[in-house]
């Protein structure tokens, strides 16, 4: 019999006795750590401020300690002191699914102006360097490394040569397929039109362009968009009679709703918090309560049409305004608001409003709980998630199926085994790393192997993807075999088995088993790299990678099957999980004096895809690494390089503060 756990109402946190690694207490939002004391001999490492995740829907690991000034170069025996991270902003994940994505950090808050788009990405192809092939952000390239400046043996420089030159050596390789290559990114595709741009835009994290691009879209008054944007700016009914005959006004509402994602996103990457707030209240999408009703019963009556997972987001934006105390006092409001709405429809009917959007809410309110530090209640929200999770799934493969008969009914189990495996392994897995960052080391041991168990059916489902054709025509096949091929693009799903090494590694890492916890972490960094280049493989020519680059964002943006668990389970695989993966690792190495191996691997990643890899985390700790193991004019070189290459590649969402440049 499986030993029982201390009752979580019960449970007793006691401080942190043990270093504790990244463990963010929310899902891609805001993420945060516990003091913890410096470790016995190795010298910490201080990490970067993590940039805001979309408050939405899951919780993974988190740096340990971070700061939120550039930090000038250690002395000839660098000590660093661990400074406790504050709460980052979303995911805005756009998360959830109706979350944003997006990431909190704490530098100071705005004063940025919108930058205006010189992204040669929106026109044309950047200009080649003369006599070295060039291969688009997507490519993978496997590169030997000799040291830690990252140049192939065959490539000298020296001081004097111009930046420019030495970022073009940092990405030189001697390939013996591909020749030499020098990565640069590459144009959006011409084949897409000016939705689908935005939401390549986001993905490559251009996003000052994300900015500048919505804002055209929503705001001009011949854009097909415009008749929602100002519905809701006057608060006013939508004016169907502005659409042309020919205009899809589901597809364009949806659309809508999903610029406003990336909207709140940009802002909140671009750490533009007060224009944030100003654009929420201007949408009139969080209501206070007036009169008779609440404000959601009164926008439903005027405006129908407007997503619940868009009010959920924006009220979950208000955590990085002025008005952060309202944000648990509205989720809780129309939480009720949806329960009262349950108990006017007959038990027996299960499409109501509660069921559907209460697992989102619950999770919603975990994340601002986590924030907070308030662990217990972000521990019993996680437990109404999960106590709903099963009928949820329920919902969501009767949803689908609809009134189709002739299923086969074993694959039918199977997917709902795997639908329900991975939530349970999401949930399971932030609950173990709250209790992990709250000191409660034998109780996160227990949750991360109830999550161990639940990995099975999954592990099997994701193991055989890319082993059957998921991209063919639909036309013939059945509703469940297209669940099928959709699922198998669902992050919450193919996360999971990397979920369950890093809970093994932050547990390792607590137990100071540093060792074992830096290979645990170099797997998962492993299977993270894999999974990058899925859908833009190397062997690819160009045009390829494009059909495939929008055939992707296609189904983000069209596919039912997300809309739909994002209104049923309420939870979205975890964005960050990648930055919060590598900020481990990089702790690892320190504490086990191995910070060569650490540089290493990271120039490596940042090598094979830097709008992937290079994220915030990644260059603070990398340049704090340099300043660690060069002199103070080699590290200086080395840090400018790193923020060249976040230039080139149009990486907005990192400050300039990451790169520790004095």
């Amino acid at each position: 019999m499986a030993p029982q756990p201390p009752a979580l109402s019960t449970l007793k946190l006691p401080k942190p006795s043990v270093p504790t690694a990244v463990t963010n207490t929310e899902n891609t939002t805001a993420t945060r750590t516990s003091p913890v004391p410096p470790p016995p001999p190795p010298p910490p490492v201080t990490v970067p401020p993590t940039t805001a995740s979309k408050p939405t829907t899951n919780i993974t690991p988190t740096p340990p300690i971070s700061t939120t000034n550039p930090v000038p170069p250690p002395p000839t025996k660098p000590t660093l002191t661990t400074a406790q991270t504050q709460p980052q902003q979303p995911t805005l994940t756009p998360q959830p699914t109706s979350s944003v994505a997006t990431t909190a950090s704490q530098r100071p808050t705005t004063t940025q102006p919108t930058k205006t788009s010189t992204n040669p990405l929106l026109q044309q192809s950047p200009p080649r360097p003369p006599s070295v092939a060039v291969r688009q952000t997507s490519v993978s390239v496997e590169v030997g490394l000799k040291d830690s400046t990252g140049v192939a043996p065959t490539t000298t420089t020296s001081l004097s040569s111009t930046l420019e030159q030495e970022v073009d050596s940092f990405f030189y390789s001697v390939n013996e397929e591909m020749g030499d290559v020098v990565m640069r990114p590459s144009p959006l595709p011409a084949n897409c039109n000016a939705f689908l741009k935005v939401w390549m835009l986001t993905k490559r994290r251009a996003w000052a362009d994300v900015l500048q691009v919505t804002g055209e879209l929503l705001q001009t008054t011949t854009s097909s968009y415009y008749p929602f944007y100002a519905a809701l700016k006057m608060d006013v009914p939508l004016d169907t009679a502005s659409f042309s005959q020919e205009e899809n006004m589901e597809t364009l509402q949806n659309e809508f709703t999903q610029l406003v994602k990336f909207r709140f996103t940009a802002l909140l990457k671009l750490r533009r918090y007060p224009l944030l707030g100003r654009q929420v209240e201007e949408l009139n999408l969080v209501k206070d309560v007036e009169g008779g009703g609440t404000g959601e019963e009164k926008l439903e009556q005027k405006n129908p049409w407007v997503p619940l997972g868009l009010k959920i987001l924006a009220i979950q934006t208000l955590q990085y305004t002025d008005k952060s105390n309202r944000c648990i006092d509205k989720l809780h409001e129309l939480k009720e608001h949806l329960v009262s709405q349950q108990r006017n429809v007959s038990p027996s009917s299960t499409k109501t409003s509660g069921v559907y959007w209460a697992g989102c809410i619950d999770n919603a309110l975990a994340n601002a709980f986590a924030r907070k530090n308030d662990f217990r209640l972000a521990l019993a929200a996680l437990d109404d998630v999960q106590d709903c999770l099963e009928d949820a799934v329920n919902l969501l493969i009767t949803e689908w199926l609809g009134d189709e008969e002739g299923n086969d009914k074993a694959e039918e189990l199977r997917l709902r085994n795997v639908l329900l495996g991975s939530s349970k392994v999401e949930v399971l897995s932030r609950q173990g790393r709250i209790l992990l960052q709250a000191g409660a080391l034998q109780e996160a041991s227990y949750l991360f192997q109830r999550a161990s168990d639940e990995i099975v059916s999954v592990k099997e489902f994701v193991g055989n993807v890319g082993k059957r054709d998921s991209d063919g025509e639909e036309q013939g096949k059945t509703k469940l075999q297209i669940l099928h091929d959709h699922l198998e693009k669902i992050t919450l799903i193919s996360q999971s088995p990397i979920q369950i090494y890093i809970n093994e590694g932050l547990l390792h890492f607590a137990e100071k088993s540093f060792d074992k916890a830096m290979k645990i972490f170099g797997e998962a960094l492993e299977m993270l790299k894999q999974q990058s280049q899925k859908f833009s493989p190397v062997q690819l020519q160009q045009e390829e990678r494009d059909e495939k680059e929008v055939n992707y964002a296609l189904f983000l943006s069209t596919s039912p099957i997300v809309s739909i668990i994002e209104k049923t389970i309420g939870l979205e695989g975890d964005e960050n999980l990648l930055a919060h993966c590598q900020n481990n690792y990089a702790l690892c190495s320190l504490y086990s004096c191995r910070m060569k191996e650490a540089v290493s691997l990271m120039e490596s990643l940042v090598r094979i895809n830097p709008t992937y890899f290079l994220t915030e985390a990644l260059a603070f700790n990398l340049c704090t690494l340099y300043e660690l193991g060069s002199d103070g004019a080699m590290s200086g070189k080395k840090k400018k390089v790193v923020q060249l290459i976040a230039k080139r590649f149009y990486l907005h969402d990192i400050g300039t503060e990451s790169f520790r440049i004095n």
